[in-house]
């Protein structure tokens, strides 16, 4: 199936698309650029940062000082295990990364961002997996505190995909692993402000292996929903909502052909709309976006280009509101080098 590219100033389905351009090649490794989401589509990439993440570091975004900001995080994932964090300023973040803790997430272990205790601040996690634990340490708005805390246990071994959400709608993050093997299930497990609950089944037979699952609210009730996406020739995209009953629905088909391998998909609120739409770069850096409509069960469009050569495979990129206008951006680390591999 072709995909549609649309030229700036021709309007279909109310959306307006610009092609725009990435950033200029960065004078130094390390370089944080921002692509903002506009009703077009994504500006050219701005400078935010000089020198944040590098090499084999795993950088992520999340306001971890309560005032309504994305801000950046990065992980050392050395001998150090060392936390960085700098805040975002409005239009980029601080010029110095502070370090914010001494040692989390060490290599091997999967970090996540997350306020599990609703407290307006993100709160840093990781998963070891090897272990089957789950390790959480809390933002205090300077730092975060104290020795990472285990939360959780029996958790997302081995090759399980764990991911962070609000699943039941009060507001604390909670966590979740897609089992990855022949049975497809997806287990939950809540937060209760103060550790995690045992891990309940939700959905017994969604993201297959081979398949790349991730989380979002694609239907604007307060509670984050699961996506799988096929990838390969078949490249259709499944859905299952969430349900007041403490469950996924059934998996339903949103989307028929949508990053096809070895494209990468992620998922967030281009419009601002208050639904979590879907977007995917090509290894040229082309950026497609298709938006959410609940009412139709489907992401509408072909994938809509939003943005030419917008990254590369040096590139760690994640999807944050960084500029604060709720609409989700494009944040991209020029690491020279790639994120650990789940």
């Amino acid at each position: 199936m072709k995909r549609m590219t649309v030229l700036a100033g021709v309007t279909l389905a109310a959306l307006v698309i610009r092609m725009a351009p990435a950033h200029a090649a960065p004078d130094t490794d390390g370089s944080v650029y921002v692509n903002a989401a506009a009703v077009t589509g994504f500006s050219a990439g701005e400078r935010w940062h000089d020198n944040f993440c590098r090499g084999a570091d795993w950088c992520l975004t999340g306001d971890f000082n309560g005032d309504g900001r994305k801000d950046i995080v990065r992980f050392e994932q050395g001998d150090g295990a060392d936390v960085y964090v700098a805040l975002n300023q409005g239009l980029g973040f601080a010029d110095t990364g502070y370090k914010w803790h001494e040692f989390f997430s060490p290599a091997g272990e999967m970090p996540a961002v997350g306020d599990v205790n609703h407290d307006g601040k993100d709160d840093i996690i990781t998963f070891a997996r090897s272990r089957g634990e789950v390790f959480v340490a809390v933002s205090n708005g300077a730092r975060f505190v104290g020795t990472s805390q285990n939360w959780l246990t029996g958790f997302a071994r081995g090759n399980a995909t764990p991911a962070v959400g609000d699943f039941n709608g009060d507001g604390c993050a909670d966590v979740l692993y897609f089992s990855n093997d022949g049975n497809a299930d997806v287990y939950v497990s809540l937060s209760t402000g103060s550790s995690f609950t045992s891990p309940r089944q939700w959905h017994g037979d969604f993201s297959r292996v081979g398949e790349t699952p991730s989380v979002g609210d694609f239907n604007g009730d307060g509670r984050d929903d699961v996506v799988t996406f096929a990838g390969g020739n078949n490249a259709t995209v499944y859905v299952a909502l969430a349900l007041p009953s403490g469950r996924f629905g059934e998996a339903t088909r949103w989307h028929d052909w949508f990053a096809p391998w070895p494209e990468v998909p992620s998922v967030g609120d281009f419009n601002g709309d208050g639904k979590d739409d879907i977007v995917t770069i090509s290894p040229t850096g082309d950026t497609y976006v298709a938006l959410a409509d609940p009412t139709h069960s489907q992401f509408y469009g072909l994938g809509w280009v939003w943005a030419r050569g917008l990254s590369d495979t040096n590139d760690q990129w994640v999807v944050a509101d960084v500029t604060g206008d709720n609409k989700a951006d494009i944040v991209n680390f020029w690491s020279n080098g790639l994120r650990p591999v789940p």
